[in-house]
């Protein structure tokens, strides 16, 4: 009988994906992953898709912070109007940044170059050089660094941060 509860005890473990034990999450499988998400995030904007953008956030309230760098700061200067460097709308994050492309008839792209990443497989740091370009015309150019958690559900940015030269 204890033969049989044995056997039995060990049947169900093996079926149950949970307990099995899961091989090893690699640099290279991290790595290969964190490209994945690049690269989603550039096509979402390009076929403006909404879904497969907002799915790459986790769902946790997101940092989104733009800096102006001075030259932007001194270009935007107008009287009666105050601008600060390191302004922050907390209505300004990933849903309103693709609402806008969606909304929007002109051709929206961003480029990644000088591409970063630093990770120990469960948090990691995305760095760049970006230039944000509608009609093929670059808007904003600067730096963009992502801070990116691995969850259940994969890879997912938790904030944003980027200048705006």
């Amino acid at each position: 009988m204890i033969g049989f509860a044995l056997v039995a005890s060990l049947l169900s473990m093996a079926a149950d994906p949970i307990s099995a034990p899961r091989p090893a999450y690699t640099d290279a499988q991290a790595k290969h992953d964190l490209n994945i998400l690049i690269e989603t995030f550039r096509t979402a904007i390009l076929r403006k898709d909404k879904a497969a953008f907002l799915a790459l956030f986790a769902d946790t309230p997101i940092i989104w912070q733009p800096v102006d760098s001075d030259a932007r700061l001194a270009q935007s200067h107008s009287p009666g109007k105050s601008r600060t460097k390191v302004a922050s709308d907390p209505a300004n994050g990933p849903r309103w940044f693709i609402e806008n492309i969606v909304g929007s008839s002109n051709r929206h792209e961003e480029t990644f170059e000088n591409i970063q990443i630093q990770n120990d497989n469960d948090i990691a740091s995305i760095t760049f050089d970006f230039s944000y370009r509608v009609n093929g015309k670059p808007i904003t150019v600067g730096k963009e660094s992502w801070h990116v958690v691995r969850s259940e559900k994969g890879w997912r940015i938790i904030s944003v941060i980027f200048s705006r030269g």
